[in-house]
């Protein structure tokens, strides 16, 4: 094997690179690093750690191994320089976006985004003296969208692809040239693609955000949530945000995450192929007006998406005849567990107009074109057949 051969995604989800998992008994296993706090040599070298003058560890707070594989794992793979792991995903977006933007600044925001980032920027952003404002991705001419709702304050460019829960995407090119022609900064919530199937860094976004939650650690057992970007930037977010707000991963859900990493290209192959086979099916049933999922021609945006993503996630979204037919729907099924969240090894399914984005009001629904009757499920692992079955014979109710 050539000495510069760049060994493939799936071999760097497991091993990383060059990486020295535990020098001093040789487990192939990552240990996991429980401890507050670091032993010194002498007070010299706890001086000279606390002045900078000597790398190592003091205190988790402030750097913890176990967190440190994750994060240059993570790194790793979304092409990144570095990373810095959250306590969740809205711990990440939050500290990021409080890094980046002053009181009196301006966020320019993709219009539909989770649920939580939008009673971010409602609820706590804008009464604290943040500017934000909603763009449509999906605009004829994106480029005079944008600039119109740019402003000589604006900061940020944040968005979310493909979007929550309607699956929109946004032209990841195209929002970062128009960005950098402007000096703003770009955000990307790449949670529902992971590095495995896009990677906004490749199209020149500064930043990506995930919820680690979700299918990085893919088993529904811990929260956190991960930024990754340039180096510098990293290291001063990770001083803010971190040694002095204390927003901070634990080790033991480091752990777990990195551990999820390991299966990630297996477990989003499968995902994306259930999933489809579910779209497909869904897609033909009468009782479905519309479906919303990027890996179907139907999907007005489909070839955005096989432009910029290697496949096409696991999420789906569909809409019934009325919003009542949506919890009708969920409470007859057998195999899609009625649950929040997305990612994990197990269906799940929920109604986003009274759960997950139920800080919408109907008015904010409609602007952010958020069908009231829309159902999303997030498909899991399970045999196709199955969960197609179990959604026909739930649909016969509605």
């Amino acid at each position: 094997m050539k000495k510069n051969h760049v060994p493939g995604f799936s071999t760097r989800a497991v091993h990383g690179l060059d990486e020295k998992i535990d020098p001093a008994y040789g487990s192939f296993i990552p240990p996991l690093y429980l401890n507050t706090a670091f032993l010194f040599e002498d007070a010299a070298q706890g001086a000279r750690r606390f002045a900078g003058e000597e790398g190592g560890y003091i205190y988790t707070r402030m750097g913890n191994p176990s967190v440190d594989m994750l994060e240059k794992r993570l790194a790793l793979l979304e092409n990144g320089e570095a990373a810095a792991a959250f306590a969740s995903g809205m711990g990440a977006i939050s500290s990021l976006l409080l890094h980046l933007v002053q009181p009196g600044e301006h966020i320019l925001s993709v219009r539909e985004v989770y649920g939580g980032t939008y009673g971010l920027f409602e609820d706590h952003l804008k009464p604290r003296g943040y500017d934000i404002t909603y763009f449509d991705p999906t605009a004829p001419d994106l480029e005079a969208e944008l600039d119109a709702k740019c402003t000589p304050y604006s900061r940020v460019v944040y968005l979310e692809t493909p979007s929550n829960p309607s699956l929109v995407l946004v032209d990841l090119e195209a929002c970062s040239r128009w960005a950098c022609k402007r000096g703003l900064v770009t955000v990307v919530d790449n949670t529902f693609c992971t590095p495995y199937l896009q990677r906004p860094l490749d199209f020149g976004i500064d930043w990506v955000v995930y919820s680690t939650t979700k299918y990085l650690n893919g088993h529904g057992d811990c929260v956190g949530g991960a930024v990754v970007g340039a180096e510098p930037a990293i290291q001063a977010l990770r001083q803010e945000m971190q040694w002095h707000f204390g927003n901070i991963l634990s080790p033991f859900n480091a752990w777990l995450i990195l551990r999820g990493l390991q299966t990630l290209p297996l477990r989003m192959a499968r995902h994306s192929e259930t999933a489809l086979a579910v779209a497909r099916f869904l897609e033909e049933h009468p009782k479905v007006q519309q479906v919303h999922y990027p890996g179907l021609p139907s999907h007005p945006q489909h070839r955005l998406a096989q432009k910029q993503m290697a496949g096409f996630s696991g999420v789906v979204s569909f809409t019934l005849p009325s919003r009542e037919a949506g919890p009708r729907l969920l409470n007859h099924l057998r195999w899609c567990l009625l649950a929040v969240s997305l990612g994990h090894v197990a269906t799940l399914i929920e109604h986003p107009a009274s759960m997950t984005h139920a800080s919408y009001s109907e008015e904010e629904c409609r602007a952010a074109g958020l069908d009231t009757a829309l159902v999303r499920i997030s498909v899991g692992l399970e045999e196709a057949a199955d969960l197609i079955g179990d959604l026909e014979q739930g649909l016969e109710k509605v």
